[in-house]
């Protein structure tokens, strides 16, 4: 299943999430708080190294703005 890494106030997230939804793609929603520091953390950093938000993991496709 895809995996949407999100900020749950943010417009671009926002966007991915419903062009996601409207176009019938199921995925797992993991919220990002920016404010918390979470797009920081050791762990996001391995996965997507520009850690910006929105970004989507399918198995070893990974996608995010560059």
């Amino acid at each position: 299943m895809i995996k949407l890494y999100c900020a749950p106030y943010s417009p671009p997230s926002q966007s991915v999430k419903l062009t996601a939804e409207h176009i019938g793609v199921s995925y797992e929603l993991v919220d990002c708080y920016t404010t918390k520091g979470d797009h920081l953390a050791e762990e996001y950093e391995k996965l997507n190294p520009q850690r910006k938000i929105p970004f989507i993991v399918d198995e070893d496709f990974k996608l995010g703005e560059r």
